[in-house]
């Protein structure tokens, strides 16, 4: 049995649709914003949320096998809080598994939740909900609050025998340097373990995430500040970055002899939430393959969904092994206008794009498809 697993910054599920910085977004003050677009992405999370239960109403033969006394259809569709999931403890080392590490608004979630939309496919989950989360404090972290458990990872995941492949994705995996360390802990030498990593012009993407935050009905406390305008945010973006390089570099210099995932731990005290270096894709590329090989990671390009979802999603099957999956059997992708409060001005975004260039070199897509070469949608 194989578990693939696909990994993305944000909490919850951050949105079903690509969201743009660009001019197909509305610029609307809090008090004159409409709902219409809220409501048709509100609509397309419940299609999704709906679909598992669809498949096995149209196919009573997926409801099979029994497993530990509930059907499949329970496993997947049900509550657990009486009846936890039974699973073996090799199961980490031998099922296939996708995992999503892409940063925040690149197309991550969207990604999975389409994913667990498959009848064919187990994904992380609480007992007390049957719909797709993400793995939060799973990978990653400080010593403090991590806690790396096989049996506390496959507690989140129906058995194995109820599914092809199992999914999972958190965002904050794109940017926690140690992830990657922490993985290979649980899933040594599995080869089944897959990562897609999700790819989008950076400044769309931060975009996007400002653009996310500042939603009408969205603002909190905590983010009133930042939802002041693009000119702020921007401010904040400067002062992370630079915190975060800062940090990385006088952390570096205190420990000089550390290496691999004894600085990695150090450097987790590093982590910005805005920092544009949770934006560098190559350097995450580098700190996965370094420990599972460069063989077992999918590059999906935003740009290639926009041209064409369908093959890109086909290419993604087919390297994690999943072949005999239909792409018909999933939900389809599509794209939507959402209603933002503010969104940013082009000098934002130019100023955003030297940010990111001053930390991480330009942004290449052809060198990342070079990258990419062997396992990505243009090879």
């Amino acid at each position: 049995m194989k578990v693939f697993i696909i990994a993305f910054l944000l909490p919850a599920i951050l949105a079903v649709t690509i969201d743009k910085s660009d001019s197909k977004s509305k610029v609307l003050s809090n008090s004159n914003a409409t709902h219409g677009h809220a409501a048709d992405y509100k609509h397309y999370e419940a299609m999704l949320k709906a679909q598992p239960q669809m498949y096995y109403d149209k196919h009573p033969e997926l409801v099979s096998p029994s497993v530990d006394g509930q059907s499949c259809e329970v496993w997947r569709t049900g509550l657990w809080n009486l009846n936890p999931p039974q699973h073996s403890d090799s199961e980490a080392e031998e099922i296939t598994y996708i995992m999503g590490i892409g940063p925040p608004k690149t197309a991550s979630t969207s990604t999975f939740s389409i994913l667990s939309s498959n009848p064919y496919m187990c994904y992380f989950r609480e007992s007390t909900s049957p719909d797709f989360e993400e793995s939060r404090a799973i990978f990653g972290g400080t010593e403090k609050h991590k806690e790396v458990s096989t049996t506390k990872l496959l507690s989140h995941f129906a058995p194995s025998q109820c599914c092809k492949a199992s999914i999972m994705k958190d965002p904050s995996w794109a940017y926690q340097l140690n992830a990657a360390y922490d993985m290979k802990k649980v899933f040594k030498s599995n080869s089944n373990v897959k990562f897609v990593l999700t790819i989008r012009e950076p400044t769309h993407a931060m975009g996007s995430f400002f653009n996310y935050k500042c939603e009408p009905g969205r603002l909190t406390y905590n983010l009133q500040g930042v939802c002041k305008g693009g000119d702020y945010f921007l401010e904040q973006v400067v002062q992370h970055s630079k915190k975060m390089a800062d940090c990385i570099e006088e952390t570096t210099s205190e420990n000089p002899s550390l290496q691999g995932e004894a600085l990695a731990d150090k450097l987790t005290r590093c982590n910005e939430y805005f920092a544009v270096q949770n934006y560098d894709f190559a350097a995450t590329h580098k700190r996965y393959a370094d420990q599972f090989g460069s063989g077992s990671i999918f590059c999906q390009f935003v740009s290639d969904l926009k041209t064409g979802a369908t093959p890109t999603r086909r290419k993604m099957l087919d390297f994690a092994g999943l072949s005999d999956i239909p792409t018909e059997d999933f939900l389809e992708y599509t794209e939507a206008p959402r209603d933002y409060a503010y969104t940013l001005s082009q000098k934002n975004i130019d100023d955003l794009k030297a940010t990111y260039t001053q930390y991480n070199g330009e942004y290449d897509e052809g060198q990342l498809r070079s990258m990419c070469a062997s396992t990505s949608v243009s090879a």
